[in-house]
C-alpha cells in the first residue's frame, strides 16, 4: 500500500481525483467487509483529510483499492461534471472511536503479561453510518514514508550532478543529523 501510494501521488498532478474501490463479493474475496461498501465510488482529491485516514486496504484481508482518475475520466465514469461527483470531507465526517484491548507481551525471562491498551480508530460519517478501519489501519502507509522519499531525493540529486556526489551525500548526512539532535 505504501509504494502504490507513493506511485499515486507523483501522478497526482494529471490524475489528482482518486475513487475508493470496495471489491464486492466472488473472485478472491470470499468475505468481503459489508461496511467498506458504504465507500464504494467514492471520489475525493489526492490531498483530501479522508485518505490519511482511509486510504485502502483497511485491514488484514482487505480487497478493497484505491484507483485515480483524471478529470475527464471521472466525468466518463460517472456522467456528471467532476464537480457533482468530487467529495470534500469536513471535519465533523471524521469519528473517533476508543477502544481497550488486552496485548500478551512474552517477556525475555519466559513469563508472559498481559497489558491493557486503550486504541483510537478514526471513522468517517457517510449520512448516519459511520465506517471504521480495523483498528491500527487507520492511516495512509505511503503519506508516512518520509525515508523512502529522503532516499529518492538523494538519488534524483546525484543523478543531476554525479561529480558531486560526496558532498551531496554528506550535506545529507548532516542535515539528517541535526533533524534527529
Amino acid at each position: 500500500a505504501a509504494g502504490r501510494y507513493e506511485r499515486m501521488m507523483e501522478d497526482a498532478d494529471v490524475a489528482p481525483y482518486w475513487r475508493y474501490v470496495a471489491v464486492p463479493k466472488g473472485a478472491g474475496n470470499k468475505n468481503p467487509r459489508v461496511e467498506h461498501a458504504a465507500l464504494h465510488n467514492l471520489v475525493f482529491r489526492y490531498d483530501d483529510p479522508f485518505w490519511q485516514t482511509h486510504y485502502a486496504p483497511n485491514g488484514w484481508g482487505c480487497h478493497c483499492t484505491v484507483s485515480r482518475m483524471t478529470k475527464r475520466t471521472l466525468e466518463k465514469k460517472f456522467g456528471k461534471p467532476a464537480n457533482e461527483v468530487v467529495r470534500e470531507s469536513k471535519p465533523e465526517d471524521f469519528v473517533s472511536k476508543t477502544e481497550e484491548i488486552e496485548r500478551t507481551h512474552e517477556k525475555l525471562d519466559g513469563t508472559t503479561e498481559i497489558q491493557k491498551v486503550k486504541v483510537t480508530t478514526t471513522g468517517y460519517k457517510i449520512g448516519n453510518t459511520v465506517v471504521y478501519p480495523s483498528q491500527g489501519w487507520d492511516y495512509a502507509p505511503g503519506a508516512y514514508n518520509s525515508i523512502y522519499s529522503a532516499q529518492k531525493s538523494l538519488y534524483k540529486k546525484i543523478l543531476a550532478n554525479p561529480s558531486d556526489a560526496r558532498k551531496i551525500m554528506e550535506d545529507q548526512i548532516k542535515g539528517n543529523l541535526k533533524e534527529t539532535l
